[in-house]
């Protein structure tokens, strides 16, 4: 999650998936206010910046733009800090000081007649935009907390290695018939490490064991360095 705006600018196929599996979809306001200056593009693009259309899309975005403002729609997932950039980042390109009179000023057609469009709709989709397209809303599940479907994934794998460790377990059984069950399964103790279901960083230790014992790491020569 802490580099999931990451993954949304650089590779987001990986956020599809990953989304899907958070409960996380669209922000409804972020993404009405990011859809409505889109569709004002449009409208430039058709009828020119002076038109009455445009200028209803110039009022209506620089109400989304307050009400982005003072709704503080990125709070509710930990993304105020893009909410500020937002609010500094406008105003420094205004010269102004306050945020709000500062969107109004940039989403009014006096201003954007002074300056050139495509300059200042093109700072708007390099600054402005990439920010407030990482916010994101997230489901709350049944149990009232985040929606979180990886545990199930998660479920999948601990039933595959619980399977393979039995397998495992009655094949040692048979070949070693002087063990006891308990002994067997202490034979491979570091498997158990992958049913736990917290704590899932300690799997990294029967999967350090397993490239060990396929000589594709050295156990004794990683100690000796650490030494």
């Amino acid at each position: 999650m802490p580099s999931r705006d990451f993954y949304f600018r650089k590779v987001p196929q990986i956020t599809e998936i990953y989304d899907l599996i958070k409960g996380i979809e669209p922000h409804q306001d972020t993404n009405n206010y990011l859809q409505t200056v889109a569709a004002l593009e449009e409208q430039v693009n058709q009828t020119g910046l002076k038109s009455p259309q445009v200028k209803i899309k110039l009022e209506e975005i620089g109400h989304l733009s307050t009400e982005m403002i003072e709704t503080k729609p990125f709070a509710g997932v930990g993304k105020s800090r893009s909410l500020e950039k937002i609010k500094n980042r406008m105003p420094e390109h205004i010269g102004q000081k306050s945020a709000k009179n500062a969107f109004l000023t940039f989403w009014s057609r006096e201003y954007l007649s002074k300056r050139s469009w495509i300059q200042e709709i093109n700072f708007f989709n390099q600054k402005i935009r990439p920010a407030t397209a990482t916010n994101y809303y997230r489901k709350i599940g049944e149990n009232g907390e985040l929606l979180d479907n990886l545990r199930l994934i998660d479920r999948s794998f601990v039933a595959i290695f619980g399977l393979e460790l039995l397998g495992r377990t009655f094949y040692i059984k048979r070949q070693n018939l002087h063990l006891s069950w308990l002994e067997v399964i202490l034979w491979r103790w570091y498997d158990l490490f992958l049913l736990i279901p917290f704590w899932r960083w300690l799997r990294i230790l029967p999967v350090m064991v397993w490239l060990d014992q396929a000589q594709l790491i050295s156990l004794h020569l990683i100690r000796r360095q650490l030494h």
